[in-house]
Parts: structure tokens; sequence; C-alpha cells
């Protein structure tokens, strides 16, 4: 799949019993969440907190809830 931005970290949902979708989410200039499968990869959403300017900065890092992902 085609990403905008170099990314930072990659991580598939946390799901021990099965029950989520296969959901991805990468780090960049903004978090995103794909949801893969086959044949394709979709893209389906970005989560973008910084409304006030054009420019913003890297996400580095983030982590899935294991509670409640």
């Amino acid at each position: 799949f085609d990403h905008p931005y170099p990314t930072t970290k990659i991580m598939w949902i946390p799901d021990s019993k099965g029950v989520y979708p296969d959901l991805l989410a990468t780090s960049g200039d903004y978090l995103r969440i794909w949801r893969a499968g086959e044949p394709y990869t979709l893209f389906e959403c970005v989560l973008n907190n910084n409304k006030n300017s054009d420019f913003c900065a890297p996400l580095t890092s983030f982590d899935w809830n294991e509670v409640d992902p």
C-alpha cells in the first residue's frame, strides 16, 4: 500500500481471540488506520489533531489499548 510519508512505526491490532478485523496502524506525519485484506490493503482513516498549521511534526510512536482496541 502507498504511504504518503515515511513510517516511524507499524503495529497490528491486538486480537488474541480473533474477533476484530485485520487492522494495522502506521505513524509518520499522522496516525493512519488500514484494513488488511485480500487482495488489497485499504485505507480506513487518518487521525490528525493538528488543525492550526499547514505543517506537522512527525509522530514517532503509538500503542494500541490492549483492553479495548
